[in-house]
């Protein structure tokens, strides 16, 4: 009896309406270092934050369009949509400089003097990688809080909707701030890799 139960309430759960959370599940830190991986990892493609948030965000916002349950759904979607496509890009390209600068400071890492050169350049990179892709992010969020404002209009449901307002300026204040918080951590990492002759 109790499997039969499971079954029928997997089998009815609702289409994809959740907003993307900054804590999704195959996420990585923002700012990614080489130091955290074994040296002898193969590479291959890793994803950040920044663009699984978009990814999720695309995603939904194609399903609330496809699937509205409201006028104000169909807006949030539309508005979650297209606020995720530009991020989406710049996300892309945030994680392609943090991985390849990661790939080349991992092929220099324990050459004496080339990498206390090359790497602090590879940090630099790294660090514009998780920062563009911390801005772009903010400003992803932001969309689909903006959405969810209207949506939440469109039900009457005032409160929530000035919380969602209040919230998608809040992401693009993060966004930036969690930027500025990479650009510093990359400098210090930068001098550290300088001066470990």
């Amino acid at each position: 009896m109790r499997i039969a139960s499971d079954v029928a309430a997997m089998e009815l759960t609702p289409p994809l309406q959740a907003a993307a959370s900054p804590e999704t599940a195959n996420a990585k830190p923002a700012l990614y270092q080489p130091a955290d991986q074994p040296s002898d990892q193969s590479y291959s493609l890793f994803t950040t934050k920044a663009l699984d948030d978009s990814i999720a965000n695309i995603q939904d916002g194609y399903n609330r369009i496809v699937h509205p349950d409201s006028w104000g759904g169909f807006v949030h979607g539309t508005i979650e949509l297209s606020g995720a496509l530009v991020p989406a890009l710049y996300a892309d390209m945030g994680a392609n400089l943090q991985q390849g600068a990661q790939w080349v400071n991992n092929k220099v890492n324990g050459i004496p003097v080339v990498q206390n050169l090359v790497k602090p350049i590879g940090d630099s990179f790294n660090g514009f990688g998780a920062a563009l892709g911390d801005v772009v992010d903010g400003f992803d969020q932001s969309a689909n809080d903006f959405g969810s404002a209207i949506e939440h209009l469109s039900h009457g449901d005032f409160k929530q909707a000035a919380e969602s307002a209040y919230d998608s300026g809040k992401d693009v204040v993060k966004g930036v701030y969690d930027a500025g918080k990479d650009v510093v951590s990359s400098v210090v990492d930068s001098v550290k890799d300088f001066l470990s002759w």
